[in-house]
């Protein structure tokens, strides 16, 4: 087991973030001490509480898991996983940006609509089957 390794994880993501310790342990409503020894590894979380530190985190609760249980795992790994995570979900809210910036040019206009509804469909009939 590897309670370092989730520290690192879990404070790469919220330096990522830009959160500081209180402001989310307050959000959590527990002492910023936790926090502090969780990601020093100082301390054996329930798994009830990485899940709901991995929630506020928008982390990745198969990697935590990986970590976890992996007594190998190594703080560059960890570092290197909730880099490529934040950074996969930086890409995901930029393209919900950019549909919603589509779905609002096109709301009113149902030609447009129209056009969007074919391309998808089109999409998923070209989509490989597994």
């Amino acid at each position: 087991m590897s309670t370092e390794a989730v520290g690192i994880y879990m404070r790469v993501l919220r330096e990522v973030r830009d959160i500081g310790r209180i402001p989310l342990a307050q959000e959590l409503g527990i002492d910023s001490q936790q926090i502090e020894r969780l990601e020093k590894g100082m301390a054996t979380p329930l798994s009830s509480f990485l899940f709901v530190l991995n929630q506020a985190l928008q982390g990745n609760l198969d990697q935590v898991n990986e970590l976890f249980l992996d007594p190998e795992a190594t703080e560059d790994t960890a570092r290197q996983y909730a880099l490529a995570w934040a950074a996969q979900r930086r890409f995901q809210e930029a393209d919900l940006a950019r549909w919603d910036q589509l779905f609002a040019q096109i709301q009113d206009d149902p030609h447009k609509l129209e056009l969007l509804i074919r391309y998808a469909e089109r999409l998923r009939d070209e989509e490989p089957t597994s």
